[in-house]
């Protein structure tokens, strides 16, 4: 008689579109510490494609993760599953902007000021003089994403920040998410975006 193991019963199941048991709670945080670990280690935040899919491989083949999901959702489904669960999770809490930017725009400025307003990721802080300091935030391997954010911020509200301010100035706050970054590129970075008069705060 053949033996049909637990496993090949729901890759079965799978393959025909019913749904899978769910993972327990504790082996979801489980796995999902072991990654990050992982991701940490290989300073994933810095990668690029073909490193990543490195990790990624390495990870699928890791018999404490890879394996352990495919009990729960298949083999088919394992780098779904770590894409979509624990990859974009990581990569969220490695780069959340901080609650308070206002230390950050003090550090930049030298200026005393309170938060006002926020946008979209950006942030309107105004200090006791009337400066007004336009924030945006995003990772330091995508600065230029958080740069056309405040672009667009400041050519949107123009008349607006002029009007409530007589001076206006801008600043990014980046989130390295452990990223390693060499001098050589700090001072890149500075330099290129104080020819537009932005300042930068990578932390």
């Amino acid at each position: 008689m053949w033996q049909i193991s637990t496993l090949t019963i729901r890759q079965n199941l799978f393959s025909q579109g019913f749904d899978m048991v769910d993972m327990p709670r504790k082996v979801m945080l489980e796995i999902r510490e072991r990654i990050f670990n992982v991701l940490d280690e290989k300073e994933y935040m810095s990668t690029k494609r073909k490193r990543s899919g490195e990790i990624m491989d390495s990870l699928v083949s890791d018999p404490t993760i890879g394996a352990r999901i495919a009990e729960y959702y298949g083999k088919e489904r394992v780098r779904t599953y770590i894409k979509d669960a624990v990859l974009n999770r990581y990569t969220k809490e490695r780069t959340k902007a901080p609650d308070d930017w206002t230390p950050f725009i003090k550090e930049i400025f030298g200026s005393e000021c309170s938060q006002v307003a926020t946008s979209n990721g950006v942030r309107l802080f105004r200090s006791e003089d009337g400066t007004i300091f336009v924030a945006s935030h995003g990772r330091l391997l995508k600065w230029e994403t958080a740069l056309r954010k405040l672009l667009e911020y400041r050519a949107a509200n123009a008349k607006a920040l002029l009007e409530h301010g007589k001076i206006v100035e801008s600043c990014l706050v980046l989130m390295s998410g452990g990223a390693p970054q060499t001098a050589a590129d700090a001072d890149l970075l500075r330099s290129a975006l104080a020819n537009i008069n932005v300042k930068v705060k990578v932390l």
